[in-house]
Protein backbone atom coordinates (compact mmCIF):
# COMPACT_ATOMS: atom_id res chain seq x y z
CA UNK A 1 0.00 0.00 0.00
CA UNK A 2 2.76 2.42 1.16
CA UNK A 3 4.56 1.38 -2.06
CA UNK A 4 1.77 2.39 -4.47
CA UNK A 5 0.96 5.61 -2.20
CA UNK A 6 4.69 6.40 -3.22
CA UNK A 7 4.66 5.47 -6.69
CA UNK A 8 1.48 7.95 -6.96
CA UNK A 9 3.11 11.25 -4.86
CA UNK A 10 6.12 10.54 -7.68
CA UNK A 11 3.59 10.57 -11.14
CA UNK A 12 2.07 13.20 -9.24
CA UNK A 13 5.25 15.33 -8.93
CA UNK A 14 6.51 14.49 -12.32
CA UNK A 15 2.95 15.83 -13.54
CA UNK A 16 3.58 19.04 -11.48
CA UNK A 17 7.18 19.55 -12.88
CA UNK A 18 5.36 18.82 -16.30
CA UNK A 19 3.04 21.24 -16.34
CA UNK A 20 5.26 24.03 -14.87
CA UNK A 21 7.31 23.38 -17.24
CA UNK A 22 4.42 23.98 -19.53
CA UNK A 23 3.66 27.04 -18.06
CA UNK A 24 6.82 27.79 -17.98
CA UNK A 25 6.80 27.79 -21.20
CA UNK A 26 3.93 29.53 -22.38
CA UNK A 27 4.99 32.03 -20.29
CA UNK A 28 8.19 32.92 -22.38
CA UNK A 29 7.16 32.87 -25.59
CA UNK A 30 4.15 35.14 -24.25
CA UNK A 31 7.26 37.35 -23.12
CA UNK A 32 9.20 37.18 -26.82
CA UNK A 33 5.85 38.18 -28.66
CA UNK A 34 4.73 41.28 -25.89
CA UNK A 35 6.06 43.78 -24.17
CA UNK A 36 3.28 43.08 -21.27
CA UNK A 37 4.38 41.17 -18.80
CA UNK A 38 3.34 40.72 -15.09
CA UNK A 39 7.11 42.02 -14.50
CA UNK A 40 6.85 45.09 -17.52
CA UNK A 41 3.62 46.17 -16.20
CA UNK A 42 4.98 50.05 -16.67
CA UNK A 43 6.43 49.81 -20.04
CA UNK A 44 3.45 47.83 -21.28
CA UNK A 45 1.33 51.04 -20.05
CA UNK A 46 3.59 53.16 -21.55
CA UNK A 47 3.85 52.04 -24.81
CA UNK A 48 0.14 52.02 -24.90
CA UNK A 49 -0.28 55.50 -24.18
CA UNK A 50 2.41 56.02 -27.54
CA UNK A 51 0.68 53.55 -30.09
CA UNK A 52 -2.55 55.55 -28.87
CA UNK A 53 -1.49 59.31 -29.52
CA UNK A 54 0.33 57.52 -32.59
CA UNK A 55 -2.51 56.46 -33.96
CA UNK A 56 -4.67 59.85 -33.04
CA UNK A 57 -1.93 61.51 -34.59
CA UNK A 58 -2.16 59.25 -38.10
CA UNK A 59 -6.56 59.79 -37.90
CA UNK A 60 -5.97 63.95 -37.58
CA UNK A 61 -3.55 63.83 -40.03
CA UNK A 62 -5.45 61.46 -42.71
CA UNK A 63 -8.55 63.89 -41.56
CA UNK A 64 -6.60 67.25 -42.45
CA UNK A 65 -5.80 64.89 -45.73
CA UNK A 66 -8.98 64.22 -46.90
CA UNK A 67 -9.74 68.17 -46.15
CA UNK A 68 -7.07 68.90 -48.79
CA UNK A 69 -7.89 66.75 -50.95
CA UNK A 70 -11.24 67.71 -50.98
CA UNK A 71 -10.26 71.63 -51.15
CA UNK A 72 -7.83 70.88 -54.36
CA UNK A 73 -11.22 69.63 -56.46
CA UNK A 74 -12.65 72.54 -56.66
CA UNK A 75 -9.57 74.33 -57.61
CA UNK A 76 -9.63 75.77 -61.07
CA UNK A 77 -6.02 76.20 -63.22
CA UNK A 78 -5.73 79.12 -65.60
CA UNK A 79 -3.58 78.37 -68.88
CA UNK A 80 -0.95 81.15 -69.24
CA UNK A 81 -0.08 82.53 -72.29
CA UNK A 82 3.29 82.47 -72.58
CA UNK A 83 3.70 84.47 -75.81
CA UNK A 84 1.60 87.38 -74.27
CA UNK A 85 3.43 87.06 -71.15
CA UNK A 86 6.07 89.92 -70.77
CA UNK A 87 9.36 87.94 -69.56
CA UNK A 88 11.83 90.26 -67.84
CA UNK A 89 14.90 89.55 -69.88
CA UNK A 90 18.17 91.21 -69.23
CA UNK A 91 19.58 93.52 -72.71
CA UNK A 92 21.14 91.97 -75.02
CA UNK A 93 24.75 93.09 -76.34
CA UNK A 94 25.13 93.06 -79.75
CA UNK A 95 27.82 90.30 -80.67
CA UNK A 96 28.44 90.85 -83.90
CA UNK A 97 29.16 94.46 -83.56
CA UNK A 98 31.32 93.84 -80.28
CA UNK A 99 33.10 91.33 -82.38
CA UNK A 100 33.72 94.12 -85.21
CA UNK A 101 34.63 96.31 -82.48
CA UNK A 102 31.91 98.68 -83.50
CA UNK A 103 31.87 101.83 -81.17
CA UNK A 104 28.86 101.79 -82.50
CA UNK A 105 28.06 99.19 -79.55
CA UNK A 106 28.46 101.09 -77.07
CA UNK A 107 25.72 103.72 -77.54
CA UNK A 108 23.65 104.00 -74.45
CA UNK A 109 23.90 103.51 -70.89
CA UNK A 110 25.84 100.58 -69.23
CA UNK A 111 26.03 99.55 -65.13
CA UNK A 112 29.24 98.10 -63.64
CA UNK A 113 29.22 96.11 -60.43
CA UNK A 114 31.75 94.57 -58.36
CA UNK A 115 32.31 92.12 -55.94
CA UNK A 116 34.91 94.70 -53.54
CA UNK A 117 35.13 98.04 -52.16
CA UNK A 118 37.11 101.13 -52.45
CA UNK A 119 39.93 102.29 -49.79
CA UNK A 120 39.49 105.63 -48.47
CA UNK A 121 43.49 106.18 -48.13
CA UNK A 122 43.32 108.71 -45.71
CA UNK A 123 40.77 107.28 -43.45
CA UNK A 124 41.92 103.83 -44.10
CA UNK A 125 38.43 102.54 -44.41
CA UNK A 126 36.53 100.59 -47.07
CA UNK A 127 33.53 102.13 -48.86
CA UNK A 128 31.14 100.42 -50.54
CA UNK A 129 30.03 101.38 -54.25
CA UNK A 130 26.17 101.52 -54.77
CA UNK A 131 25.85 102.35 -58.11
CA UNK A 132 28.00 102.92 -60.86
CA UNK A 133 26.75 104.19 -64.32
CA UNK A 134 28.44 104.52 -67.70
CA UNK A 135 27.11 106.36 -70.81
CA UNK A 136 28.53 106.50 -74.50
CA UNK A 137 26.47 108.60 -77.25
CA UNK A 138 26.80 107.23 -81.05
CA UNK A 139 30.24 106.32 -82.44
CA UNK A 140 31.74 108.43 -79.85
CA UNK A 141 34.08 106.63 -77.28
CA UNK A 142 34.19 109.78 -74.73
CA UNK A 143 31.56 109.09 -72.68
CA UNK A 144 30.22 109.98 -68.78
CA UNK A 145 30.21 107.85 -65.39
CA UNK A 146 28.56 108.42 -62.35
CA UNK A 147 29.43 107.02 -59.31
CA UNK A 148 27.47 106.74 -55.56
CA UNK A 149 28.68 105.50 -52.33
CA UNK A 150 27.61 103.86 -49.75
CA UNK A 151 28.85 107.13 -47.04
CA UNK A 152 26.92 109.18 -49.55
CA UNK A 153 30.15 110.69 -51.40
CA UNK A 154 29.22 110.78 -55.13
CA UNK A 155 31.26 112.00 -58.42
CA UNK A 156 28.86 112.81 -60.96
CA UNK A 157 29.25 112.91 -65.07
CA UNK A 158 33.29 112.12 -65.00
CA UNK A 159 34.61 111.16 -68.32
CA UNK A 160 35.52 108.07 -69.50
CA UNK A 161 37.13 106.38 -72.74
CA UNK A 162 36.08 103.39 -74.57
CA UNK A 163 37.75 101.79 -77.39
CA UNK A 164 38.12 98.30 -78.32
CA UNK A 165 41.65 96.20 -79.10
CA UNK A 166 42.09 93.06 -80.34
CA UNK A 167 43.78 90.62 -78.20
CA UNK A 168 44.78 87.30 -79.92
CA UNK A 169 42.51 87.85 -82.21
CA UNK A 170 39.78 88.64 -79.66
CA UNK A 171 38.32 91.87 -79.43
CA UNK A 172 38.01 93.47 -75.96
CA UNK A 173 36.86 96.04 -74.70
CA UNK A 174 38.95 99.10 -72.98
CA UNK A 175 37.61 101.60 -70.49
CA UNK A 176 39.63 104.22 -69.10
CA UNK A 177 38.86 107.26 -66.20
CA UNK A 178 41.69 109.26 -68.95
CA UNK A 179 42.56 111.01 -65.36
CA UNK A 180 41.16 110.77 -61.65
CA UNK A 181 37.79 111.16 -61.35
CA UNK A 182 36.39 113.81 -58.99
CA UNK A 183 34.05 113.55 -56.55
CA UNK A 184 31.20 116.56 -55.01
CA UNK A 185 33.43 116.16 -51.84
CA UNK A 186 36.64 117.25 -53.34
CA UNK A 187 37.54 113.42 -52.92
CA UNK A 188 38.94 111.95 -56.02
CA UNK A 189 39.07 108.06 -57.00
CA UNK A 190 42.43 107.36 -58.58
CA UNK A 191 42.40 106.74 -61.92
CA UNK A 192 41.39 103.34 -63.31
CA UNK A 193 41.57 101.03 -66.27
CA UNK A 194 39.87 98.10 -67.23
CA UNK A 195 39.70 95.61 -69.83
CA UNK A 196 36.46 93.77 -70.56
CA UNK A 197 36.02 90.34 -72.38
CA UNK A 198 32.25 89.39 -73.91
CA UNK A 199 30.52 86.22 -72.18
CA UNK A 200 29.31 83.97 -74.80
CA UNK A 201 25.45 84.44 -73.46
CA UNK A 202 26.11 87.87 -75.12
CA UNK A 203 24.05 89.47 -71.63
CA UNK A 204 27.25 90.93 -69.87
CA UNK A 205 31.52 91.26 -69.82
CA UNK A 206 33.58 90.41 -67.26
CA UNK A 207 36.20 93.31 -66.29
CA UNK A 208 39.51 92.79 -65.34
CA UNK A 209 40.95 95.94 -63.40
CA UNK A 210 43.77 98.22 -62.42
CA UNK A 211 44.35 101.51 -61.12
CA UNK A 212 46.60 104.12 -61.23
CA UNK A 213 48.56 104.39 -57.18
CA UNK A 214 49.74 108.05 -55.41
CA UNK A 215 53.11 106.43 -56.65
CA UNK A 216 52.55 106.49 -60.40
CA UNK A 217 52.49 102.85 -60.73
CA UNK A 218 50.28 100.83 -62.01
CA UNK A 219 48.74 97.82 -59.83
CA UNK A 220 48.36 94.66 -61.38
CA UNK A 221 44.80 93.73 -63.46
CA UNK A 222 42.30 92.17 -60.64
CA UNK A 223 41.07 89.59 -63.08
CA UNK A 224 37.56 89.61 -64.02
CA UNK A 225 36.00 91.76 -61.06
CA UNK A 226 33.60 93.84 -62.55
CA UNK A 227 29.97 92.90 -64.26
CA UNK A 228 29.51 94.96 -67.63
CA UNK A 229 26.24 95.23 -68.44
CA UNK A 230 23.32 97.23 -70.63
CA UNK A 231 20.98 99.45 -68.40
CA UNK A 232 17.08 98.76 -68.65
CA UNK A 233 15.36 102.26 -71.01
Amino acid sequence: MNKQRSQFEGLLLKSVVMLSLVVFGLYSIKTVLSDCTIFSTVNCQSENRKISALEKEINQIKQQISIAQSNSSSLKCTKIDNANTNIDEAPKIDTSLWEQGDLAVLEGCWKLDWDYEMLNVDTNELVGVTSWDVCFTSGSKIGSQTLLFEDGENCIEQPIMGEFKSINGQSKLHLDDTKDVECKSGAIVFQRRMECELMQNGDHAMCSTSSLGRDGNWSEFRPKGVRLSRKRN
